[in-house]
């Protein structure tokens, strides 16, 4: 008759046999836990290749965002994993999903007026020249806003 073995022996086997998926899978419930609602929302995690979890963004600001956080997230999904498999992250912009009720309402902006346009070119012309056309599209995309 066989030895009996500890069920945490029998776990770590396992482990050392397919470590890539179980731990790359343990990222999906933990994910929004880890990088938050809103971030989860517009970046999800789809799958693991040479040391990076493979990401979806739906728009290459998020992805930035996401980029830009990535050394803490992957601290974080260390800790709650228990693994360091993870290196970083590889991102492709793609449509991401949103779970069922969950999707974001577009709010109506106020429409573009010539005045808008008009004041937008007068409180940019003491700026350089390289900065007169980011801050006037910031500046109507904040008048358009409703809120």
């Amino acid at each position: 008759m066989a030895k009996p073995v500890a069920l945490i022996e029998v776990i770590k086997g396992i482990k050392k046999k397919f470590p890539v998926s179980i731990n790359a899978t343990a990222v999906v419930p933990i994910w929004k836990l880890v990088v938050g609602e809103k971030l989860a929302n517009h970046c999800k995690p789809v799958g693991y290749k040479g040391g990076k979890l493979q990401v979806i963004c739906s728009s290459a600001l998020w992805a930035s965002v996401l980029m830009s956080s990535e050394t803490m997230i992957i601290e974080k999904i260390k800790i709650k994993t228990g693994s360091d498999l993870i290196q970083g992250f590889s991102t492709v912009i793609r449509d991401v999903k949103q779970e069922p009720g969950k999707e974001t309402k577009k709010i109506p902006l106020k429409p573009l007026t010539e005045e808008m346009v008009v004041r937008s070119e007068e409180l940019s012309e003491s700026l350089p020249d390289e900065l007169k056309e980011s801050f006037q599209r910031a500046y109507i995309t904040q008048k358009r806003s409703p809120l």
